[in-house]
C-alpha cells in the first residue's frame, strides 16, 4: 500500500447519548480520502460479535 500523505489523528470519544461518563481513546488514520478508526481503548471485536452469535 502507497500513502502519498499519511494523516494520524489522536482523540477522546465520550458516548453522550447513552447517558454514560466514559472516555475512549481513539486514532484514526485517513487513507484514500476516508477516515478509518484504527484504534479503540477497550473495543474487543471477538467479546462484541460473540453477544449476536
Amino acid at each position: 500500500m502507497k500513502f502519498s500523505k499519511l494523516y494520524l489523528l489522536t482523540f477522546i470519544w465520550t458516548w453522550t447519548k447513552w447517558k454514560d461518563d466514559s472516555k475512549y481513546k481513539v486514532k484514526a488514520v485517513k487513507e484514500n480520502g476516508i477516515w478509518k478508526i484504527a484504534y479503540l481503548e477497550g473495543f474487543d471485536y471477538d467479546s462484541l460479535t460473540k453477544i449476536y452469535n
